[in-house]
C-alpha cells in the first residue's frame, strides 16, 4: 500500500492582512527549507539572487494555485513570473507559510498562554528574521515584472 501526502493549504488569519489569501503547494522538501532558512539567515551578499534561486528552482514548481489577484482584479498567475509580480512583503509571509508550520494550526495559537507569556508557537506574527534591514533593501532591488 502506498501513501502521498496531500498538497499543504496556506492561509492566514483573520487579522492578517492577508487574510483571504489561499496558497496551495506541493509540501516543501528539507532542501526548501533549508534554502529558506539560509535566506532568513542573510544580511549581506546577494541576497537578491538566492531568493530567485528559491523562486526559481524550488517555490514555482511547488506552487498548484493560490487565489491571488493584482490592483485591477486580474489573477495574477501561479508561476515564476506571478511571484515576482507581487510585493515582497507578500512573498516573504508566504514562503514562512510555505516552510513553516501554517497547515492545520489550533486556532489557539499566537494567543497568550496561561503564564500571560505569549505562546512560543506563533502563526505568522510578522515576518520572522525574513525582514531583518539587510534582507530588506537587497529583496527591494528584486526584479519585478509588471503584469502586461
Amino acid at each position: 500500500m502506498s501513501f502521498q501526502r496531500k498538497p499543504k493549504k496556506i492561509t492566514f488569519p483573520e487579522d492578517h492582512e492577508l487574510h483571504g489569501l489561499e496558497v496551495l503547494t506541493r509540501r516543501p522538501s528539507v532542501g526548501a527549507i533549508e534554502a529558506v532558512t539560509q535566506i532568513r539567515g542573510e544580511t549581506e551578499g546577494d541576497v537578491a539572487a538566492q531568493v530567485n534561486g528559491v523562486i526559481d528552482s524550488l517555490f514555482a514548481p511547488a506552487l498548484i494555485w493560490w487565489n491571488y489577484v493584482d490592483e485591477g482584479g486580474n489573477p495574477v498567475p501561479a508561476t515564476a513570473e506571478g511571484l515576482r509580480a507581487i510585493d515582497v512583503e507578500a512573498l516573504l509571509y508566504i514562503l514562512n507559510g510555505w516552510v513553516g508550520d501554517t497547515a492545520d494550526v489550533p486556532a489557539e495559537v499566537g494567543k497568550e498562554s496561561a503564564s500571560g507569556q505569549p505562546s512560543p508557537a506563533r502563526l505568522m506574527d510578522g515576518v520572522p528574521a525574513l525582514t531583518d534591514q539587510g534582507l530588506s533593501a537587497a529583496l527591494a532591488n528584486l526584479p519585478m515584472h509588471s503584469a502586461s
